[in-house]
């Protein structure tokens, strides 16, 4: 049964998870997407929909449409196994890197500190300095490998794999207050497999990697990579209390041959439990699944989930994600990137992996005929007989990996390029996949309004202004305000519309190639500039009061949207600076309940004082006033 929470006069009763909207967590397991998963994150805050009358405005939102995909490479390195957690209005991401220019743990340098990235759309990423690094002493002191973080107390545990010259492995933990300092634990190592159990000894290469720490029924459990005895690869258990004094329970799974178990993550979903794992030999990400943790696991319920290796799953219920890696070719050289994806289960309670619909969800196909074309239904099949857009966007440098000699200058990993055919690794396309100039095609964004006073661009590709273009459209006319064609190059230049005589136009912008003969290439196309207020403009729906108000722990607010809109929320100081961003995505027609705790974006507790909370939905802005009472 549902808990049903009272609502403010006016205003429906809501459940207390709405769809699309993280509930509060279970004392148990962490929560993630109607799965209990092994992490135990930090509570996903939905931060109230707190909204004000006459409150001084945040900046309104700029229209952005950068391309780019759930994709991680950095530049110069590669990553492997990773752990999330999430802080604030961000997820931080710890990983094994090294130089791609020698993808090898034995070189020298390599894999010997975590590199930290943060992000929060999995797109766009800030890179931080590496954290912890090798130890001076023996037990750590070739590589670290395998991150896993747990929240603990106020702050954070990190347990991790140190590789000692003889390749033997332990387990160590760090702990840090703020993701960003680190300090190890002073009696590290903490934890190597029994060894009347396992196959596991000083001065030789000895199993015990990659520790999957989760928490259940207030015991810490961790799984390790291990090696029998008897020479079988194993998964192997131990539970604590303290995090820091483990006891080994002995094999939660025994391989049928001598191959390893390597990255195991133990996950359970509606009362079934699946372990995932990658084994030497065979290609992808494997998973059982039994009706217990403890099984029995049988390894001929396996089945391959994805492609790449080392699985993380997270995420915000009810939206599991799963981050993986893989090499790919690009123009000769071996480049390492990390992708993520969505994760989701069939009515056999089968896992299977979802597309990335970013694209399909900002465009949508025109008929180029059509002198008014609406925003159709979105969803990657309407793109299948639209052979221009069909495999957009475009993943990195991709003519020079079939050996082109051009650089198009793409601005993080993805661009459109009507010509190609290659959406990435992990993908089913190939590096280098070309459709050529013969495909053709138009899609338009959704409406939008505008706001600043100028849209930048980067642009490339045929000079042919009456077929292939950029176009900047009126949303009710549909007269083409302002186009830009190719440059007659491949590399992208920068291009610039002046937009402050538009301000306040409802828009949207089209991208065409009409040309059996060439091709567009486009990327980066950005609002921007003195922002102006749009307060006072229509809006699709209503925003109740806050409820308490003043308040002292949490705040309650409910919008109504009278229409799907796509909605942007934030909670802003008296001054009108961003404070916490609470929501950014499509919402559909009905009411949605948002809270907020009075913490920042770094999860920092607000001052007491005067905030506002601001929705802009469909470039329409309400807002309300609050009061936190400390």
């Amino acid at each position: 049964m549902e808990a049903i929470m009272m609502a403010p006069a006016g205003v429906p009763a809501m459940p207390s998870g709405p769809a699309g909207l993280a509930p509060a967590r279970s004392t148990a397991a962490a929560s993630r997407g109607g799965f209990a998963l092994k992490r135990r994150l930090p509570a996903i805050l939905v931060v109230s929909t707190l909204l004000c009358a006459s409150a001084p405005l945040c900046v309104a939102a700029f229209a952005r449409f950068s391309f780019d995909q759930r994709y991680l490479a950095i530049p110069g390195r590669y990553t492997k196994d990773r752990c999330f957690v999430k802080r604030g209005g961000e997820w931080h991401c710890f990983m094994i890197a090294g130089n791609d220019s020698a993808m090898d743990w034995r070189v020298p340098g390599n894999e010997v500190s975590f590199a930290h990235a943060s992000t929060r759309d999995f797109r766009r990423w800030t890179m931080h300095p590496d954290v912890l690094g090798i130890g001076t002493g023996t037990w750590d002191e070739r590589n670290i490998w395998a991150p896993d973080i747990v929240p603990w107390g106020d702050g954070y545990r990190l347990y991790y794999t140190g590789v000692d010259s003889s390749v033997v492995q332990r387990m160590g933990m760090a702990e840090s207050a703020d993701l960003f300092e680190w300090r190890g634990y002073p009696s590290n190592p903490i934890y190597r497999p029994d060894t009347a159990l396992y196959d596991w000894g000083d001065g030789r290469w000895s199993n015990c990697r990659d520790p999957d720490v989760f928490l259940l029924s207030d015991t810490l459990h961790v799984l390790h990579t291990a090696t029998t005895r008897d020479g079988l690869g194993a998964v192997d258990h131990a539970v604590s209390t303290d995090g820091v004094a483990w006891i080994d329970r002995g094999p939660l799974f025994v391989n049928d041959s001598w191959p390893v178990l390597e990255s195991v993550q133990l996950v359970e979903r509606e009362g079934r439990w699946y372990l995932f794992f990658n084994e030497h030999g065979v290609l992808g990400i494997s998973v059982v699944r039994a009706e217990s943790m403890y099984g029995p696991w049988r390894k001929e319920t396996r089945s391959i989930v994805a492609l790449g290796q080392a699985q993380e799953i997270f995420g915000d219920r009810p939206n599991t994600l799963i981050a993986r890696h893989k090499s790919y070719l690009a123009g000769g050289v071996y480049r390492n990137v990390m992708k993520i994806d969505s994760l989701f289960w069939d009515d056999d309670g089968d896992p299977y992996i979802g597309e990335d619909a970013a694209f399909f969800e900002e465009w949508s196909p025109v008929d180029l005929d059509d002198p008014d074309p609406g925003f159709g239904e979105t969803g990657s099949a309407i793109f299948s007989t639209d052979s221009a857009f069909a495999y957009q966007p475009t993943f990195g440098e991709n003519p020079s990996f079939r050996g082109e000699p051009v650089t198009v200058g793409v601005v993080g990993n993805s661009w459109v390029g009507t010509r190609e055919r290659y959406r990435g690794p992990l993908t089913p396309t190939e590096e280098g996949g070309l459709v050529g100039d013969a495909a053709v095609g138009g899609v338009r964004s959704r409406d939008f309004r505008l706001a600043g006073t100028e849209i930048s661009f980067l642009i490339g590709g045929t000079e042919d202004p009456e077929r292939v273009f950029l176009a900047l459209c009126d949303s009710r006319s549909h007269e083409i305000i302002l186009s830009e064609t190719g440059t007659g190059a491949e590399t992208l230049e920068p291009r610039l519309w002046r937009t402050d005589s538009l301000y306040g136009r409802e828009v949207y912008l089209k991208i065409v190639d009409a040309s059996p003969d060439g091709h567009l290439n486009l990327d980066e196309i950005v609002e921007r500039g003195a922002p102006q207020p749009v307060a006072d403009l229509p809006f699709p729906g209503f925003l109740f009061p806050p409820y308490p108000n003043p308040f002292n722990a949490s705040s309650t607010v409910v919008l109504r949207l009278d229409r799907d809109s796509r909605v942007g929320a934030d909670v802003c100081g008296a001054s009108g600076n961003r404070i916490r961003t609470v929501f950014s995505g499509p919402l559909r027609t009905g009411f949605r309940r948002f809270q907020w705790d009075g913490t920042d974006d770094s999860g920092r507790a607000a001052a007491s004082g005067v905030y506002f909370f601001r929705v802009e939905a469909d470039g329409r802005v309400r807002s309300r006033k609050f009061v936190l009472v400390r």
